[in-house]
């Protein structure tokens, strides 16, 4: 019964829907607009990569003049933007097929982020005066 329970238990965590590294944070800090973020997929791209479409959706939503564009050490920074919730629920309810369809499933999320559909914003502060510090 026990070697029944503990495989079944590991199997839940092998199948979990996302970790920490799928989903990430970006924050930025737009002249004009104030201090911004967004969430998307973590792992699609490299990091320089990903932080250039990033920007260029930024651009697109009206973010001209950013200044500063990083990582947020974890979707903790972000939570306090009106939007979070909402955007967060979007990427929980997706499922991941870590196993079967994986190399499909990055083709179809990658261009996804390409169109902007994958990258959700949280929302803005308009405090000019506060800018991000980097941790």
């Amino acid at each position: 019964m026990a070697f029944y329970l503990k495989r079944k238990l590991h199997n839940y965590f092998k199948q979990a829907r996302i970790s920490l590294k799928d989903v990430i944070a970006i924050k930025f800090f737009d002249k004009n607009m104030g201090q911004g973020a967004c969430i998307t997929w973590g792992r699609l791209y490299s990091n320089e990569e990903l932080l250039s479409i990033v920007k260029i959706e930024c651009y697109k939503q009206g973010f001209k003049d950013i200044e500063l564009l990083e990582y947020a050490y974890s979707l903790q920074d972000v939570v306090r933007y009106p939007c979070f919730y909402e955007q967060w629920i979007y990427f929980a309810q997706q499922v991941i097929p870590y196993q079967s369809n994986y190399k499909n499933w990055v083709r179809i999320k990658r261009q996804f982020l390409m169109d902007g559909k994958d990258i959700k914003f949280l929302g803005y502060n308009a405090k000019k005066i506060n800018k991000i510090t980097s941790v």
